[in-house]
């Protein structure tokens, strides 16, 4: 039986647990998996440009909310990624890193299924990217000149739902999309000051665990 949590039977001492176990800080761990997408790249002192196919992205998030109120919670994530393009993941070559941080902030509704607390969310992340090319990366690209750390900005949203099986620790399961965006520095271009950007859009996927503290 689906319940609000205000809406409870046992009168006031639930809604004093109610609040406690509603405004309680909490802290996630997610497997991330991104899907389809394409990946842009394009050389700002030239406009050259290129399109790939991306293949799966892999990754994990942290994440950490603090709860402004019954239904919206605000904090920050931190997560990394491993990504590469289709035809680089055909020809063997290593998977590039990206590392993601920034403010999330969380709309929400929380309720009772039987004893066992839960809500519904949508989310939007934004923050900023350090991206890590293999070597692989950079040689196919223009070998010994592109810079192997790069910096960009991420944009995300997100919806889900959180379940806890138990007083303080739960799972949660999540849908949305996101976009990540970074540039490398060229050396020795015939332009100087020369960059190269990419950016790749995909559906995410993220599962894991909730703890409350």
């Amino acid at each position: 039986m689906i319940r609000d949590p205000l809406d409870d039977d046992e009168g006031v001492t639930r809604r004093a647990d109610t609040a406690d176990v509603f405004m309680q800080p909490r802290l996630s761990l997610s497997a991330h998996f991104g899907f389809g997408g394409d990946l842009g790249s394009a050389i700002n002192a030239t406009n050259e440009e290129a399109d790939s196919n991306m293949d799966t992205t892999f990754g994990a998030q942290l994440r950490m909310e603090f709860p402004l109120g019954r239904y919206l919670a605000v904090g920050g994530h931190l997560g990394f990624l491993s990504w590469i393009a289709d035809h680089a993941e055909d020809s063997g070559e290593d998977r590039n890193r990206l590392l993601s941080f920034g403010p999330w902030i969380k709309g929400r509704y929380p309720f009772f299924i039987e004893q066992y607390h839960s809500e519904f969310y949508g989310g939007l992340m934004l923050g900023l990217n350090l991206s890590m090319l293999s070597n692989d990366g950079r040689n196919a690209i223009d070998p010994g000149r592109i810079s192997a750390v790069g910096l960009g900005w991420n944009v995300g949203l997100m919806a889900g739902m959180q379940f806890f099986l138990y007083e303080e620790l739960g799972l949660h399961l999540e849908f949305g999309w996101m976009r990540h965006a970074f540039a490398h520095r060229i050396d020795d271009y015939v332009v100087p000051g020369a960059s190269i950007e990419w950016h790749f859009s995909q559906f995410v996927l993220q599962t894991g665990i909730t703890a409350l503290f």
